[in-house]
């Protein structure tokens, strides 16, 4: 299966390390709030401290951040790529 993954430069050496289900955070300018992200651009539906129920106007808006933040780490993601992934969610190989 191809999917769409985000990586930090770091994460480009050790790929294999890397799972669809990792969740970064997208920062909606507008209001400085974090939501969660998975590593494959799917909008979780909890804010950074954990509660639960995002607005749907500020999922758009995370959705549609390029740019995503490691948890617990100052490391952006901006490296988006396809990659092959088991049916669990693990990297395989860069697609193409």
């Amino acid at each position: 299966m191809i999917e769409r993954w985000v990586f930090c430069d770091d994460e480009l050496h050790r790929p294999d390390t890397c799972r669809g289900d990792d969740l970064f955070q997208a920062l909606i300018a507008e209001s400085e709030i974090g939501i969660l992200v998975h590593r494959d651009g799917t909008v979780a539906n909890r804010f950074i401290d954990g509660v639960v129920g995002v607005p749907q106007q500020w999922k758009e808006s995370a959705d549609a951040e390029e740019t995503l933040y490691r948890l617990g780490h100052v490391a952006y993601a901006d490296r988006w790529g396809d990659v092959e992934v088991t049916q669990d969610g693990r990297f395989i190989c860069f697609a193409g």
